[in-house]
């Protein structure tokens, strides 16, 4: 399948111009005949699509793109928000392991943490699993609740065109987290302590606003005749959200740390 290197809309077989944004994309066919080629325009696609969602997200054209598109910003969400939280709570526990063992007077060889990988691994699984459910559940909320014309595809690609200013989000949280953080500094005071937990509430909570946000509207911003009103819809979807990733971490949780 060949992408628009302009929007990243899904272009068809024999198709000349983008349905999206029309732009001509046989003249260029020979020169994209190899693999190698392919894969570099699908790139560029992939970055444009993500320019143009955070520019225009409520852009329908945008929802029709390639479902790759989607896939691979959630994939890249869930690399960043585990890596973040991995460089946070490493270094936090490490501090109060440090901290009892000082004052437990315990053998540091009595206590282990994690291998680095091993660690990042299954926060990556759990981050994954994490946006899957989310995903799911405000597909089946919408397509059930809402609107029947509904499909994975498109909304998929709207929950991620709505989201994908949280890639920045993120990188700023990792940033500010490596270059801020007071526990991993020396002679630290309780007040630099306290700044940084300040900014980081802050930082946090912009980015669970905004994914609030952007889950909320995937699902009632459609149009035509409804079941049940589409704040209620949004209010079922946080519900199941909620119960499924308690007991789907409980379970993985006990199984795997």
């Amino acid at each position: 399948m060949d992408y628009c290197t302009e929007c990243g809309n899904e272009i068809g077989e024999g198709i000349k111009f983008c349905s999206n944004c029309g732009r001509n994309v046989y003249k260029n066919e020979l020169l994209d005949n190899t693999g190698s080629e392919k894969r570099f325009r699908n790139i560029i696609g992939y970055f444009k699509w993500v320019k143009s969602t955070i520019l225009h997200p409520s852009d329908e054209g945008l929802h029709s793109s390639a479902v790759e598109f989607g896939v691979t910003s959630f994939v890249i969400q869930s690399l960043l928000s585990s890596f973040a939280i991995f460089v946070l709570g490493k270094t936090i526990t490490e501090y109060i392991i440090e901290l009892f063992l000082i004052y437990s007077h315990t053998d540091y060889s009595e206590v282990t943490l994690p291998k680095s990988t091993e660690l990042y691994m299954k926060l990556l699984l759990l981050s994954m699993i994490y946006y899957f459910i989310f995903a799911l559940v405000g597909f089946l909320c919408r397509r059930y609740l809402i609107d029947r014309r509904t499909n994975f595809k498109s909304y998929l690609n709207q929950l991620a065109g709505y989201s994908n200013l949280m890639i920045f989000f993120l990188l700023l949280l990792i940033i500010f987290i490596l270059a801020c953080n007071p526990i991993n500094g020396t002679g630290s005071s309780s007040k630099d302590a306290w700044d940084f937990v300040k900014n980081l509430i802050v930082i946090g909570t912009i980015i669970s606003n905004f994914w609030f946000i952007a889950y909320n509207a995937s699902i009632i911003t459609v149009s035509g005749k409804m079941k049940i009103d589409r704040l209620y819809a949004a209010l079922v979807a946080f519900i199941v959200d909620g119960i499924g990733l308690y007991v789907l971490f409980k379970i993985i949780t006990n199984a795997i740390l």
